[in-house]
């Protein structure tokens, strides 16, 4: 075959795989109606808006696990429904114009594969409370945001204290 024969079609066929990595790249999200930041924000308060959010949010981490079974977010590594919310939070504070579907591909890049869970290093001295109660806390609380961490401390106290 001539040389520049296989060039072409090496160049073809190198330029119908882009093309095809290209029209992958686009993902078809589908949700709710109201799915933005600011319709998370706006649903503090009604737990059953939340809870609707949380199991769509978990669909699409189990989406993704199915998708890539050798880079799941492992059992375990799955924060429960408050601290996911709490998750939710803040992710859609700093990105208040995104979607929520945002959230549950930041929340997957955190929890999947080997470096899904972190292990915290709390200070020797626990004469902070808040680092005497983190400490308490499972691999699975410790491993997130100290942000969220806190914000969890702070309603836990709240709950404590009868407010």
């Amino acid at each position: 075959m001539n040389k520049h024969i296989r060039v072409a079609l090496f160049l073809l066929c190198v330029a119908s795989c882009v093309a095809r990595a290209d029209d992958k790249a686009v993902v078809a999200i589908h949700g709710f109606d109201k799915m933005s930041c600011s319709d998370w924000l706006d649903s503090h308060g009604s737990d059953e808006v939340r809870a609707q959010y949380i199991a769509w949010i978990r669909g699409i981490v189990t989406g993704y696990n199915f998708a890539n079974p050798d880079n799941q977010v492992a059992m375990g590594h799955m924060p429960g429904d408050f601290a996911l919310g709490l998750f939710v939070d803040s992710y859609c504070r700093s990105h208040r114009s995104t979607s929520i579907a945002g959230a549950a591909f930041a929340l997957i890049e955190e929890r999947r594969g080997d470096a899904a869970v972190t292990e915290f290093k709390a200070p020797e001295s626990d004469a902070d409370p808040f680092q005497a109660w983190l400490k308490r806390q499972s691999d699975d609380m410790r491993s997130l945001d100290i942000n969220i961490q806190r914000d969890i401390y702070k309603k836990q106290m709240e709950l404590d204290s009868g407010k």
